[in-house]
């Protein structure tokens, strides 16, 4: 049986940054995604909270940059201008590596352009030092 946890169901919370690092966990979250289209991607994995809240501002800021409140396909058109601004904000979020036992290592996070495909608005999917995740935030509807 698997669990559900649906990331701020009814938009009131400030919870910053959430990656979800894809595993076996037996756990789906969930977030509102893709702007006004109110998508409800869902993803199993483990949750790690990352806050950020000045780049979290600024990754939002960036989708209604672009794509005004229409953060989802086929109103999005990714080229290699696009693609490369949102890598470099992504570079700047801290992920660090933790190893049970063994020292912390401070990382970042990488868009993952093999998975452009699935990236809107609030669900972005990106590289971690711990394998592929989706940094979720909140959705500008």
């Amino acid at each position: 049986m698997t669990a559900f946890v649906f990331l701020d169901p009814d938009g009131t919370e400030d919870i910053g940054l959430c990656l979800v690092i894809e595993a076996a966990t037996g756990v789906e979250y969930a977030n509102q995604c893709g702007g006004v289209a109110n998508i409800q991607n869902r993803i199993e994995g483990y949750l790690v909270p990352l806050g950020q809240r000045e780049l979290e501002e600024e990754i939002f800021e960036w989708f209604i940059k672009q794509f005004g409140r229409n953060g989802y396909p086929p109103n999005m058109r990714w080229d290699e201008g696009k693609t490369s601004e949102l890598d470099e904000i992504l570079r700047r979020v801290v992920c660090w590596e933790t190893v049970v036992g063994g020292p912390d290592v401070k990382s970042h996070l990488e868009l993952d352009v093999e998975r452009l495909d699935d990236c809107i608005e609030a669900w972005i999917p990106v590289k971690t030092p711990s394998g592929n995740g989706i940094l979720t935030l909140r959705n500008s509807d």
